[in-house]
């Protein structure tokens, strides 16, 4: 409901589920998801160049603050934990499945025009990127193909 509450300036094209490293107050590094809306995306750019767009908003209570992510983080770096080698992985499928999820609510008939396709895309602020589809009359299309 964030971009309810904190509407882009702009007409959305794209939705940006990002995954990075966060600290909250005095808790210890975690792992979190937020959203950034785009005003341009190119369903053709197999690398989703268009999540680096002039345009970009980023409400700011856009993060999930997510105690998924949170534990599978702590689990994964714990001491004789697997790193990066767990983290990576399940985060990003965690944040596939969730970003799926969350395209069949309600909200995103409120924030977004339905008769022109959003991109939705998902992954590390550090440049992994997947496109999970894209969002139009209602429905999630995925994979993310034009014809």
């Amino acid at each position: 409901m964030t971009l309810v509450q904190d509407p882009a300036p702009f007409p959305i094209r794209g939705l940006w589920f990002g995954l990075c490293n966060v600290t909250y107050g005095d808790d210890p590094m975690s792992m979190d998801m937020f959203l950034g809306a785009m005003a341009e995306c190119d369903l053709a750019d197999d690398e989703c160049q268009w999540i680096f767009g002039k345009q970009r908003h980023f409400p700011p209570k856009g993060y999930l603050r997510s105690n998924v992510l949170a534990e599978v983080y702590a689990i994964a770096n714990e001491e004789g934990g697997l790193g990066n080698d767990a983290e990576y992985p399940v985060c990003l499928a965690f944040a596939g499945l969730a970003v799926m999820n969350m395209t069949q609510k309600v909200w995103m008939e409120r924030v977004l025009d339905m008769k022109v396709p959003v991109g939705l895309a998902v992954g590390f602020d550090g440049g992994d990127v997947i496109r999970v589809g894209y969002w139009q009359n209602g429905e999630l299309m995925t994979p993310c193909v034009i014809s």
